[in-house]
């Protein structure tokens, strides 16, 4: 009888392990993943809204990627950077180059990439305020030396099973 009642109770406490277990792994994962993409949201937003007018690297985007004039790169004071989904590998990567190799239109001298967060999509939109309409109209192109005034990003990613969207709109303040 008393081995009956221990292996009841064993088979209980290794139930109520195995359960507590399994929801740690997930709220885990999904606190990672949200995290690395969230982080690097981040990121995009502080890039983005730090562009600059100078001459040589104009501001281009189309609605997978963007490319701008930055201040933040390890490749000097002054880099383009290009942030991108690669659908190979389903990540975003954010590609810089050299103020020296972007003047000379040199598609890859003077490049760095790094991967910085898995994603199932991710979208760029750019606005042009119409003084006419008084409204910002979204684009899903734009190039020229001077920045819209606003892109939006939207990414879905996966986090524990699921498809999460993040949508941030980025103020470019060298354009108001």
């Amino acid at each position: 009888m008393a081995i009956c009642i221990s292996s009841m109770m064993a088979f209980a406490v290794y139930s109520s392990l195995s359960v507590g277990l399994g929801a740690y792994k997930r709220i885990k994962g999904f606190a990672g993943s949200q995290n690395d993409a969230l982080l690097a949201f981040e990121k995009i937003e502080r890039d983005i809204s730090n562009t600059f007018i100078i001459n040589g690297i104009e501001f281009t985007g189309s609605s997978s990627s963007v490319s701008f004039p930055d201040t933040s790169g390890a490749s000097g004071p002054v880099v383009k950077t290009t942030y991108y989904f690669d659908a190979e590998t389903g990540n975003l990567i954010r590609e810089e180059q050299s103020y020296a190799a972007a003047m000379k239109r040199s598609e890859d001298e003077g490049k760095t990439s790094v991967e910085l967060s898995p994603l199932k999509e991710l979208k760029f939109e750019y606005c042009r305020y119409d003084d006419e309409k008084e409204a910002c109209e979204w684009k899903d192109k734009w190039s020229g030396a001077e920045p819209p005034i606003a892109v939006r990003v939207e990414a879905a990613f996966d986090s524990g099973g699921k498809t999460v969207k993040v949508k941030r709109i980025v103020l470019i303040p060298v354009s108001l």
